[in-house]
């Protein structure tokens, strides 16, 4: 995900933690996320003594993410302090992230905490930080490795693969629908959770669509809304409304329908019309605008995988 910046929502609904035994250096870090993503600095807590931060952790169970920097001189057992402060909000059955960060030179403490511990993506010199790019490639990468884990929890690679048996659909359809999904979500401000939404809304509709008793009282219910869905499959085009909580039921209904015009072999007829040629000016929504500036890339996308079309009249000449 190629981004200019964090997304707003990416943290919604999470507090991050920083623990470092050398204030200056939470205060530091705390200092560069604000900097680089402001409207991130109401969820950044800094605590320099681990009895403090574990009370906070206990206390909101929202310290989904923990960025704990290891002193030169310090006594914290790093493994322990990362998985212990993410306890009270894993107790939710929502998986959590760490990064663990050192002050100088990495150690060989620090690597082999960081590998015991699961929830940790990486062990990095603090000095990685000090650049904006490289700052927010890092939370990108925390971001998208918290989704995945929960994704992972979730949906398993056997759950995903039987789903994706009882949907029907073909690798190719698959593929054409992750990389539209990947297109549109990284043009988008959504959260973490909003995004495992968009990614599996589809092929949870096409399922509930077959028999809806095949999902029923499963946990995928509370999580994909498919009543939402199922209203957004039936809208002829994007000009009405969409609330922004909507979007991601939304962009699942799209995808579900760019699929099902491609097997019936009526993909540029039904593009063209969920995407009708008019200014991105006349649109407030986010989404509205991102699928109006991205309607040649979804159709040179569907082209890769299914194979061009000689009907390319919907283009723009000239």
């Amino acid at each position: 995900m190629n981004l200019s910046r964090f997304p707003e929502k990416a943290w919604a609904g999470i507090e991050i933690l920083i623990v470092s035994e050398v204030p200056e250096f939470g205060e530091k870090l705390a200092e560069r996320i604000s900097g680089l993503a402001p409207e991130q600095e109401l969820r950044l807590h800094v605590f320099s003594r681990y009895i403090e931060a574990h009370d906070r952790a206990k206390k909101t169970k929202n310290l989904g993410v923990v960025l704990l920097i290891e002193s030169e001189n310090g006594n914290l057992p790093l493994h322990d302090v990362m998985r212990e402060l993410l306890v009270p909000y894993e107790s939710r059955g929502v998986p959590g992230a760490a990064l663990l960060l050192s002050e100088k030179e990495l150690t060989v403490r620090g690597a082999l905490s960081a590998k015991k511990t699961g929830a940790c993506l990486d062990y990095l010199p603090f000095s990685k930080t000090e650049s904006s790019d490289a700052l927010l490639k890092i939370l990108m990468n925390l971001y998208q490795f918290k989704q995945t884990r929960f994704e992972e929890k979730l949906f398993p690679a056997s759950t995903q693969d039987l789903l994706q048996n009882i949907r029907g659909a073909s690798d190719e359809e698959l593929q054409f629908e992750t990389r539209v999904n990947d297109l549109l979500t990284s043009k988008l401000n959504l959260s973490w959770m909003e995004s495992i939404k968009s990614r599996f809304g589809a092929t949870l509709f096409s399922i509930h669509l077959k028999n809806p008793e095949i999902l029923r009282g499963m946990v995928y219910e509370k999580v994909i809304p498919i009543d939402k869905i199922s209203e957004f499959s039936k809208r002829k085009n994007i000009t009405t409304t969409i609330d922004a909580a909507d979007v991601p039921s939304f962009v699942s209904a799209f995808l579900w329908n760019l699929v099902e015009a491609a097997r019936a072999d009526r993909f540029e007829e039904i593009l063209n019309r969920m995407i009708p040629d008019q200014d991105t000016s006349a649109f407030d929504e986010p989404i509205h605008r991102v699928l109006l500036r991205e309607k040649e890339s979804i159709l040179r996308l569907y082209e890769e995988y299914y194979g061009a079309r000689q009907s390319q009249s919907w283009r723009k000449t000239g």
